[in-house]
């Protein structure tokens, strides 16, 4: 859908921050039924709070280009996890899998009760290293 960048957030006042932007691929960023899905992933992701789901901080757009500014966690992505198990040909840790599982469905029914029936699921969930798997 996207790609995903580090990049530092300097506002005025002086601090800096790390943060995660994601912008739409460029040749989907010309179809609107495309930014719209992009848009309401912005607003579903916003109004979602856990401490296994990144916090989105900002959705805009720059010239043609639309963004994503995000939390950064200085982690590997679930993909990533994943294929370097299976590569491994190790599995996931039972206590990662249940604590992305839990945090998931939890953060997931929340959601569910005031989000619009045609939202979808959220899809940036944290795997930071320190979550003893």
């Amino acid at each position: 859908m996207g790609l995903v960048f580090e990049a530092l957030y300097c506002p005025e006042g002086g601090f800096e921050r790390r943060v995660a932007i994601k912008r739409i691929h460029p040749h989907l960023a010309a179809t609107p039924s495309f930014v719209d899905a992009f848009r309401a992933e912005a607003e579903l992701s916003a109004r979602l709070a856990h401490p296994s789901i990144v916090q989105v901080l900002d959705f805009g757009r720059v010239g043609d280009s639309f963004f994503l500014a995000m939390e950064f966690i200085d982690g590997v992505t679930l993909a990533a996890l994943i294929v370097s198990a299976g590569a491994q040909r190790r599995e996931l840790g039972p206590a990662l899998v249940g604590h992305l599982l839990v945090a998931s469905i939890d953060e997931a029914r929340r959601a569910q009760a005031s989000a619009p029936a045609d939202d979808d699921p959220p899809t940036q969930v944290d795997t930071a290293k320190d979550h003893g798997a």
